[in-house]
């Protein structure tokens, strides 16, 4: 059985989210960084059909800090859906997040990363993020650290200072 990832409020913020990490904004992004983002979003599609198709062969992650989006493992993507209307918000596909237009800003891109390392999973390093994605990572970063403080649990000591006024 694989070891278990480090828990994110045990990592350091630099080692997360790296102060000197390439973001870029999509007015910048070359042809072959939107075909992978393309290729992404494929993959999360074909997983959300065979998600609609058979939905009790999807694994539920849970994840205690929401109830108007549920997270799913199917066919080795996350997919998070709507459970007001049912509709696909985006998945995390080849370690890429990606939270489709009409649900972003509603803090989709941290809770990627919050449901993969409440589940034990592996946290997903991309090699460049969106302005959006990389404030998602960040956010994603506190609140992990603020509710392991909370419930007493192991953290980095400089997440213990970055974040002292924050709990």
């Amino acid at each position: 059985m694989p070891s278990r990832p480090p828990r994110l409020a045990t990592l350091p913020l630099a080692a997360f989210a790296p102060p000197d990490a390439w973001i870029i904004d999509d007015a910048d992004m070359s042809s072959a960084d939107r075909l992978q983002l393309y290729v992404g979003a494929e993959e999360i599609g074909d997983a959300h059909t065979d998600f609609v198709r058979d939905p009790a062969s999807a694994i539920v992650l849970p994840f205690s800090q929401r109830s108007d989006v549920l997270f799913f493992l199917m066919n080795a993507v996350v997919l998070a859906v709507c459970t007001k209307c049912g509709a696909l918000a985006g998945g995390v596909s080849n370690y890429h997040p990606i939270v489709f237009p009409a649900h972003r800003g509603l803090g989709i891109g941290r809770d990627f990363h919050l449901v993969t390392d409440e589940n034990g999973m592996i946290l997903f390093q991309p090699e460049y993020f969106s302005r959006a994605g990389y404030a998602a990572r960040l956010a994603a970063h506190k609140a992990a650290v603020v509710q392991a403080i909370r419930e007493g649990r192991v953290v980095h000591p400089e997440n213990r200072m970055r974040y002292r006024t924050a709990w």
